[in-house]
């Protein structure tokens, strides 16, 4: 595929995802029930802690990779936290996995790794990302017993494989595997919210269907952020669990403004802060070097 078509490529995937979301979204604002513009404001707030939370460890997915080269990051927080809300917001929104590419460059710029470096810890935690979808999908399945045995075998390898946590990041499988969960965890309870300030009753285990496809699909972006995606297979999902496909649509919008929103008042934030702070140590060199004069 030469460039040109790469280039075509790309444009079809961005205007593919937001043309259907734009499509789905209409469409299910006309078809849904009236109840569901009734928004319970305590339940967003909840679901906005829990995306909240969400982003913490996937700092926490980030901090794992650094400690694995030995980059300091305890003394200057705001530079992950800079790094990780603008891949999401840029991966959520733009074609390319533009997040990825210019996280790859902040790296590469500030903790001196090579890009390849990054890129093999992406392969790592994508693959046990999908296994963490696949354990869900056993955790629907399976007696509860049985699915117990099976976490201890997966704790048991991954405890196992941190002696070689200095030559593989398969050896750092166990946090990864805890920060791959709890990113899980809160897709479920971010969805689960959603439905409930809708003032829809579910379950809780109906939210993981929800969480299943997110994590499963953010591992294989289709369209940027997967938008279109997402809220089609939401749609589909929903008759299952007795809800009207409306709904299910809805729900992917709304995760993704309020995400995409949180995100973006953090990472404006943190880039205040850190722009202030760096235009305080360079205005106070000129007054430490003329201190001994």
């Amino acid at each position: 595929m030469n460039e040109k078509h790469k280039k075509w490529f790309k444009l079809g995937r961005y205007w593919l995802g937001y043309g259907l979301f734009a499509i789905l979204v209409g469409y299910s604002i006309i078809k849904a029930p009236d109840e569901l513009w009734h928004l319970q404001p305590i339940w967003l707030l909840a679901t906005l802690f829990f995306i909240g939370l969400m982003l913490v460890v996937e700092l926490a997915q980030f901090f794992v990779f650094l400690h694995h080269y030995q980059r300091p990051w305890r003394a200057d927080l705001l530079t992950p936290l800079r790094i990780t809300t603008r891949k999401s917001i840029l991966n959520a929104t733009l074609p390319a996995q533009s997040g990825t590419l210019l996280l790859l460059r902040m790296v590469t710029d500030t903790y001196q790794l090579a890009w390849h470096d990054y890129i093999r810890f992406i392969v790592v935690a994508t693959i046990l990302m999908l296994f963490i979808s696949v354990l869900a999908v056993a955790g629907l399945v399976l007696d509860t017993a049985v699915f117990i045995a099976l976490l201890a075998v997966v704790v048991s390898i991954s405890l196992w494989a941190r002696r070689f946590s200095d030559r593989s990041h398969y050896g750092d499988s166990f946090l990864l595997l805890l920060t791959g969960s709890g990113v899980y965890l809160c897709r479920v309870l971010i969805f689960w919210t959603i439905l409930r300030a809708t003032g829809t009753a579910v379950r809780f285990v109906d939210a993981s269907y929800f969480a299943i496809i997110t994590n499963t699909l953010a591992q294989f972006p289709i369209t940027p952020g997967n938008i279109g995606v997402r809220e089609a297979l939401f749609g589909l999902l929903s008759p299952y669990l007795t809800l009207p496909s409306s709904v299910g649509v809805l729900v992917g919008a709304i995760f993704q403004v309020l995400r995409i929103a949180l995100y973006a008042i953090i990472m404006a934030a943190s880039d205040f802060i850190y722009n202030r702070r760096r235009s305080q140590a360079q205005s106070a060199r000129p007054a430490d070097h003329a201190a001994p004069d």
